[in-house]
């Protein structure tokens, strides 16, 4: 732990929140609710597990959240000592250091299970992005969640009518995607600030920014945008690089595959001078929508992974992409599993790019989705949430 342990963590005065994301979307979020509680409350003080976006959102980081999120076993099972280090760490600190309130951001695997030491020492909580929140019946989760937070925040109204209907006190606060696209710049000054030539048409590459996805994703991106250059040879392809990624990786792949990509770390002008995605599945799904990309969504592993897919998940998960869990159709085409190959990602793609029908039909879709997310404004109706728990 940093010097935020010790004596600043028990500085008195000041509203002391401790907050726990260890997931890159999370941090990003986790950013936007601390500016906008310090926006209310200028002397409030974060503190705890946090990455690159809350770190320069002024939070006192504690520890690093940077390589702790993982999906699928074969990345996560590395990471389970780690984790329960952390977990001894964070218990020792709140046992002798009571913070005001206690914010835990998505990264279900392990805040929830912080959740339940949080409860038994009788700290106010607030459960922001909760698990399985996309559900819309009543599940596990939310009968802990119910059960134990103090408070939910969750980013769909379904979801916090499932809460509620648990017991649990949930608020439906919308999604912060809204308010991180709502400044996003025109497409000719998006294509300006990433020198992206007149002549070409930019396609997004978002294969995430774990190390897993970007060994096994981004070449599977970048080899089928290589294949449709073959019938839209203008194609240059935008590398997304999150702030936690690992750029000299991520770089020598690019180098390798497609050393004509421009590679940046500013999604927002990525995503705004795009005429169409490659993505992974998860929250990056929705910026797209927010931004009114067509997209095609993939995900791909190890050869562990696929099988844990296979065995556990595939029955179960009826979609991948957000957009089409939102609205429990397919809008966005999905390619995995044997259909995660370079031939039917490029396949699916290029559709999307000319003007016509099938981009038409999933830019419609997909406004139909966003409308889902309710009104802007989640980063201060969650500031408001804290505010008023802390009394």
């Amino acid at each position: 732990m940093t010097s935020a342990d010790g004596a600043e963590a028990s500085r008195s005065g000041a509203l002391r929140v401790f907050v726990a994301a260890g997931d890159p979307s999370g941090d990003v979020h986790g950013a936007m609710a601390v500016q906008a509680v310090r926006a209310l409350c200028p002397d409030a003080w974060f503190y705890g597990l946090c990455g690159p976006a809350m770190r320069r959102a002024g939070v006192a980081q504690m520890v690093d959240s940077a390589g702790f999120s993982a999906i699928g076993v074969a990345s996560a099972l590395p990471k389970v000592p780690q984790l329960y280090a952390l977990y001894a760490s964070l218990k020792r600190h709140l046992l002798a250091n009571h913070p005001d309130v206690v914010v835990l951001i998505d990264f279900p695997a392990f805040n929830m299970r912080l959740l339940r030491y949080v409860h038994r020492l009788g700290l106010k909580s607030v459960y922001y992005f909760p698990p399985a929140s996309w559900r819309r019946t009543p599940s596990k989760p939310a009968e802990v969640l119910a059960e134990l937070a103090t408070r939910v925040a969750t980013p769909f109204e379904w979801s916090a009518a499932v809460v509620r209907e648990l017991g649990g006190a949930a608020e439906w606060v919308g999604h912060p995607v809204l308010d991180r696209y709502a400044g996003r710049p025109s497409e000719a000054r998006a294509r300006g600030l990433l020198s992206v030539p007149l002549t070409a048409t930019p396609i997004a590459v978002l294969p995430g920014s774990r190390r897993q996805e970007i060994r096994y994703i981004l070449p599977l991106l970048l080899s089928a945008l290589a294949l449709a250059e073959k019938r839209i040879p203008t194609i240059l392809p935008l590398v997304s690089c999150g702030p936690q990624a690992d750029r000299a990786a991520l770089e020598a792949i690019v180098n390798r595959l497609s050393p004509r990509a421009i590679v940046t770390e500013d999604t927002i002008a990525l995503l705004s001078a795009s005429k169409a995605a490659l993505t992974k599945s998860g929250t990056i799904t929705l910026d797209a929508a927010v931004c009114g990309v067509p997209m095609v969504v993939t995900y791909a592993g190890s050869a562990l992974d696929h099988l844990q897919y296979h065995l556990f998940a595939k029955g179960r998960l009826k979609y991948i992409a957000a957009p089409n869990i939102l609205l429990d159709r397919e809008v966005v085409p999905e390619r995995i599993a044997g259909m995660g190959t370079p031939e039917h990602l490029c396949e699916a793609l290029l559709p999307l790019i000319e003007e016509g029908e099938p981009r038409r039909a999933q830019q419609a879709g997909l406004a139909e989705a966003v409308e889902l997310l309710g009104p802007p404004g989640a980063s201060e109706r969650v500031a408001r949430m804290i505010l008023d728990l802390a009394g």
